[in-house]
């Protein structure tokens, strides 16, 4: 009796040891396929020489299956067997029938006609038989009355020892597998659509452009759904080429939406006004009126004019860096600008800026996350950015801006501390 006492103790310890564990193995990772396979590594050996899991999709089809198996040679296999077989949900297979109930399913694969129901295809019954597998236990993966799939634990033992305690501790670790898979494939959705929704507040490509060469970049800084408020955009209208470059305060889904707002703002008031002052101050007007709770923005605005002779810059800011000029001959300098930024309040003082552009020259537009990218212990100013770029007579805009990217990343020791956003426009001769 105490010997039994005992060894129930030691069961229950060793329950809750790999219960505890699971949960921290299963909490590493946040993609669907690493959390899948973290799982199949915890079940074996520890619960089956063999565990499989089918993903499902939203549809019911199963679109992804992951095996981990004790022996080597089963290393693979079943996986490789499943894509060239894939399981008929309407069969007989434990995994099949498991998704149809909702409910564990147990064979004895010992018995020729459960097998060949189980595995109708002669490869996978000989995988099976040679693998010594002799029974199966599969349980569908249900997190939040969500199906997400089955997990099956495979023995070469007969399922005559799957005694009430063992199913148990398997049923458990389903569950908290099922829980941490919903979390990891609900990751994966929102970081998804947040990557879709940043490429929708960006030009999907730059313009061909007459008299101009462009080139671009965008870095964002964030993990999972943090969606960056930089943005960038390039486009023409009837009165000039136009190029912007914003920062919107904050990350995620508000700072995104207010983006777009103010992005296709801009866009709209360039079409009937010249003046980016005025489009700038426009946009104010229309940050307010939205009630946007102090979700402010920087902003600066370029006009274009280039005829056959020469070329016209027409500037503004709103609270955002200048642009840096550098001339054909190699000098460099930022012009003297000042400009509230958007959605403070009411009334603008930004005023337009109009220079004149020597043909080979280049504008550069950026936000503060390139200044920014050695802070606290290296920042720069957008005087000392100006002096960085200065002989720079001859070189294109892309290697400007391949140029400045690796000025950023080195700054950061590698690692950008904040969203980056890049255009560098030259006035071809």
């Amino acid at each position: 009796m105490l010997w039994t006492d005992w060894s129930k103790r030691r069961r229950a310890g060793e329950a809750r040891d790999l219960l505890a564990a699971a949960g921290g193995i299963f909490d590493r990772s946040l993609d669907p396929h690493q959390t899948m396979r973290a799982i199949a590594e915890m079940a074996v050996p520890r619960l089956a020489q063999m565990c499989v899991i089918d993903l499902l999709h939203e549809d019911g089809m199963i679109v992804e299956t992951v095996a981990v198996a004790e022996q080597e040679r089963g290393l693979g296999r079943l996986e490789v067997l499943r894509a060239e077989h894939p399981l008929d949900l309407d069969g007989e297979h434990p995994s099949a029938r498991a998704i149809r109930s909702r409910a564990p399913v147990a064979d004895d694969l010992t018995d020729a006609l459960t097998l060949e129901g189980v595995a109708p295809e002669s490869e996978v019954r000989e995988f099976l038989v040679s693998g010594g597998y002799r029974s199966v236990v599969a349980m569908p993966l249900v997190s939040r009355g969500r199906l997400l799939g089955v997990l099956s634990f495979f023995h070469t033992h007969d399922g005559h020892r799957h005694g009430a305690e063992r199913m148990a501790l398997m049923s458990d670790l389903v569950d908290r597998a099922a829980t941490a898979l919903d979390n990891a494939s609900m990751y994966a959705a929102r970081t998804q659509m947040a990557r879709t929704l940043q490429r929708s507040l960006l030009p999907e490509s730059l313009p061909m452009l007459e008299r101009v060469s462009l080139s671009s970049a965008y870095h964002p800084v964030g993990e999972g759904n943090d969606v960056g408020g930089d943005f960038y955009d390039v486009f023409t209208t009837p009165l000039g080429c136009w190029l912007v470059v914003g920062d919107v305060c904050g990350k995620g889904p508000e700072a995104a939406a207010v983006t777009a707002l103010v992005r296709h703002s801009i866009r709209a008031f360039a079409f009937v006004r010249a003046s980016p002052a005025q489009v700038l101050g426009a946009v104010n007007e229309v940050m307010l009126g939205h009630a946007l709770a102090q979700r402010f923005a920087t902003v600066v605005v370029v006009r274009l004019d280039i005829t056959r002779k020469q070329a016209r810059a027409v500037l503004a800011t709103a609270g955002h860096p200048p642009p840096v000029v550098l001339n054909h001959d190699g000098s460099s300098h930022c012009p003297n600008m000042q400009g509230m930024m958007l959605g403070v309040r009411s009334g603008s003082n930004v005023l337009d800026l109009e220079m004149e552009l020597e043909l080979g020259s280049t504008l550069v537009l950026y936000t503060d996350g390139l200044l920014d990218a050695g802070a606290p212990l290296r920042d720069l100013t957008s005087q000392q950015l100006c002096s960085l770029l200065a002989n720079q007579a001859g070189v294109g805009p892309t290697a400007i801006v391949e140029q400045l990217e690796r000025l950023a990343l080195a700054s950061g020791a590698g690692r950008l501390r904040d969203d980056i956003a890049i255009i560098a426009a030259r006035v071809e001769a």
